[in-house]
């Protein structure tokens, strides 16, 4: 199996780091080979070295099941997918970004035949929604594209003893890029401190924080928008019971694991409903939906949420039972059980 560092920061290493914290490698005797970690190492020795040791071990096994999103990450992986049709392997490809169709549709020329041909040497396709099912199948019909859902462990998320929730702090979670909404946020923030709201955001992640925290700054907001580092176990789930409601303004998005972390931890959420979200949260059923890059309404729905925290909620009683009984790190194992049984 070939992906990102199960310890690393992104949500395709939260996946795998929960796959293996429930056994599902070793029980299956998968061997898995990160090609890229956060630990600050060279990326391209720790790439060498997972190529090097697939290469050897090609020869001993039959299916190889490769993690990807776009980009950088494709590319890494396009190396794999070569080798293993090289060898006449099983490929199995787990694409985990929603815009993923939009990213290889963007191909032109010779670098579109290249990975075209290249992605017609994978012998199954795995994606997070029934619409990423739908794109890929359209461009490689007759492939057989299933749908694993990403899973959270719920017994994981329970609040913590002398956690106390304070109503007036909201929370963002993950990455601090134009992409995520985090400056839709700062804007709507802005917003509401003009307005005399009392509040506080935190922000929890990493990338381009101090482009984040110069943004905040010149708007004179700092004392109500706090950048923090990237969140370890311990401090996200503070964070997540601590907070009267996660915030999640993303342009983009596949299964994002924070949603389900909220969904499992009873914390409200304000979201825009972009990708796979669309076949997660239902506006007034399990969260509060806002217009994507639409800072006006998106303040509104946080004034809302601080003013009706009785009826948010009950929307994370629904969220819940839904995360309890779809998403669930047992009821996903079972799912990738079945998956890996009928592609050995």
């Amino acid at each position: 199996m070939i992906g990102p560092d199960p310890q690393g920061f992104g949500g395709v290493s939260r996946v795998v780091c929960l796959w293996q914290r429930s056994g599902l490698l070793e029980e299956n005797t998968i061997t898995y080979l990160p090609t890229v970690d956060d630990s600050g190492r060279s990326k391209f020795i720790l790439l060498l070295k997972s190529l090097a040791h697939f290469f050897v071990s090609l020869p001993f096994n039959r299916v190889v099941y490769i993690h990807t999103a776009s980009f950088n990450s494709f590319y890494r992986k396009s190396l794999f997918i070569f080798l293993g049709g090289l060898f006449r392997k099983k490929i199995v490809l787990h694409i985990h970004p929603s815009y993923f169709y939009q990213f290889i549709t963007g191909f032109s020329g010779l670098k579109k035949k290249l990975f075209f041909w290249l992605l017609s040497q994978v012998d199954i396709f795995v994606l997070l929604t029934e619409d990423m099912q739908r794109k890929i199948y359209s461009l490689f019909p007759g492939k057989p594209v299933h749908v694993l859902r990403n899973p959270v462990d719920v017994s994981a998320m329970h609040c913590p003893d002398k956690v106390e929730r304070d109503k007036k702090r909201l929370l963002f979670l993950g990455w601090f890029n134009f992409g995520k909404g985090v400056y839709d946020l700062v804007d709507a923030a802005e917003i509401l401190a003009k307005e005399g709201m009392d509040f506080i955001i935190d922000f929890y992640g990493t990338k381009e924080v101090d482009k984040l925290r110069s943004y905040i700054s010149e708007r004179n907001l700092d004392s109500f928008v706090k950048v923090h580092g990237w969140a370890n176990e311990k401090q996200k789930l503070e964070a997540l019971h601590r907070s009267t409601a996660l915030i999640l303004p993303s342009h983009s998005e596949g299964i994002p694991n924070v949603i389900l972390e909220a969904m499992a931890a009873k914390i409200p959420i304000v979201s825009t409903l972009v990708g796979g979200l669309t076949e997660i949260l239902r506006n007034g059923k399990n969260a509060i939906i806002v217009e994507p890059k639409n800072a006006h309404d998106l303040a509104e729905k946080i004034k809302f949420v601080l003013d009706n925290q009785s009826y948010c909620n009950d929307l994370t009683e629904i969220a819940y039972m839904e995360a309890c009984e779809k998403y669930d790190l047992p009821v996903i194992k079972h799912k990738v059980q079945a998956f890996l049984k009928l592609v050995a």
